[in-house]
């Protein structure tokens, strides 16, 4: 993959991060377990809380 500007490669990176995350959210949702939603979402949350990624990547 290539990427012609870092502009480009940011939005790249904060794309794929949102489809990981519905997908870990989706995969928690199916789960009967509480532990194993926890595991799942836990992360998701965590990375969400994060300063910079509640912000914009491109302006």
């Amino acid at each position: 993959m290539a990427f012609r500007q870092v502009k480009d490669l940011l939005e790249w990176l904060h794309d794929f991060h949102d489809r990981l995350f519905d997908q870990y959210t989706g995969l928690a949702n199916q789960q009967p377990d509480e532990r194993m939603r926890v595991a799942l979402v836990f992360p998701v949350d965590r990375v969400r809380s994060w300063p910079l990624a509640r912000e914009s990547v491109v302006a």
